[in-house]
């Protein structure tokens, strides 16, 4: 049972490790990014923590957003 698991481990880091099917993007400050967990993987590369840049998570009930997302889309339709 464990040689399989390291066979399937070793895929899925082929995968998730291959450069072809990464995308980097650089937040400017004062920008926000919003990611569905359920949805993307994700990670972030390091940073010096003399930069003065703030790594923030949190997470939002994905009912919750979507609810304000149609109250607020409604109230810019008018």
């Amino acid at each position: 049972q464990i040689i399989p698991f390291y066979r399937s481990w070793k895929a899925l880091m082929s995968v998730v490790t291959d450069p072809a099917l990464q995308c980097w993007h650089r937040l400017q400050p004062g920008k926000l990014i919003l990611i569905n967990n359920q949805r993307v993987m994700h990670g972030r590369s390091a940073f010096q923590a003399s930069s003065g840049r703030i790594l923030v998570g949190c997470y939002i009930n994905y009912e919750d957003f979507r609810s304000k997302r149609r109250v607020l889309a409604g109230r810019l339709r008018g």
